[in-house]
């Protein structure tokens, strides 16, 4: 990496900002260059100091992260500044509205300051686009997209419960699925190691975890994700897809709405 990725972080937990600071600083690669304790000072900093990065938290003095996006929106400052934004509210509406007005990821608060970092770098140094999904075949996919923020729309869209572990576990797998643009893979020998490495967990958990927000999602009180298999044409429709059956029909749903041939 030839880059430094420049990194702004606002919070009102001072605690935590102290300690994340102090987690980056031997990382190289990432360089804390302010921190704000409220949406209104964080607006200041983000006009003086256009970071790479910001670590946004959406429930703060004075403007909320929500409110934060919104002025930042309207001043057109978030052109060339990615933004991760980090809650203990898992509610569907506002994770939707916080993609809507910018935001490239969504954490659910607590999160490990290693995920973070990992997170803060994909973001900084992947591609925009996904131009490596089999660019010999000329696809390309619109430029206002953005990899993190198009899987979890989907995710959301299918119906799947942003705030399990599952949902995360399903996120980290497709996006790292479309990074090594792959479409044939094994979920028990390459997916539930790699994302147990990533979370520090078994791939018997993560299994677990998939089954459980899948089953969740598939309820009776639910329709979303019954609507999502009758939309793409889901073989049995009278039972739950299993977690490898979900990926590849999420896989093809953002291959199919969002990649265009040139």
């Amino acid at each position: 990496m030839d880059k430094t990725i420049r990194l702004l972080i606002i919070d009102d937990d001072c605690d935590m900002c102290d300690r994340l600071r102090y987690y980056l600083d031997p990382h190289k690669e990432i360089n804390v260059i302010g921190v704000a304790y409220n949406g209104i000072d964080g607006l200041d900093k983000l006009r003086k100091l256009r970071p790479d990065v910001i670590l946004l938290d959406m429930i703060m003095p004075q403007i909320d992260g929500l409110g934060f996006l919104e002025r930042a929106n309207a001043e057109k400052l978030l052109e060339n500044t990615k933004v991760i934004m980090s809650s203990e509210l898992s509610q569907e509406s506002i994770v939707k509205y916080a993609f809507h007005l910018g935001a490239s990821f969504y954490m659910l608060k607590p999160y490990s300051f290693e995920y973070l970092a990992h997170r803060i770098t994909n973001i900084s140094f992947k591609e925009d686009l996904l131009n490596s999904i089999d660019s010999k075949n000329g696809l390309t996919v619109s430029k206002s997209s953005d990899l993190n923020s198009i899987v979890s729309k989907f995710l959301l869209d299918s119906g799947l419960p942003p705030h399990t572990l599952g949902y995360k576990y399903f996120n980290l797998a497709i996006n790292h699925l479309l990074h090594e643009n792959t479409t044939v893979f094994s979920i028990t020998k390459n997916i539930y190691p790699f994302v147990a490495t990533h979370f520090g967990t078994s791939s018997a958990n993560v299994d677990k975890a998939m089954r459980h927000s899948l089953s969740l999602a598939y309820g009776e009180n639910n329709k979303t994700l019954q609507i999502f298999l009758r939309d793409m044409n889901y073989r049995d429709l009278g039972k739950r897809p299993s977690n490898s059956e979900y990926i590849n029909l999420v896989l093809e749903k953002i291959r199919q709405d969002l990649i265009t041939l040139n």
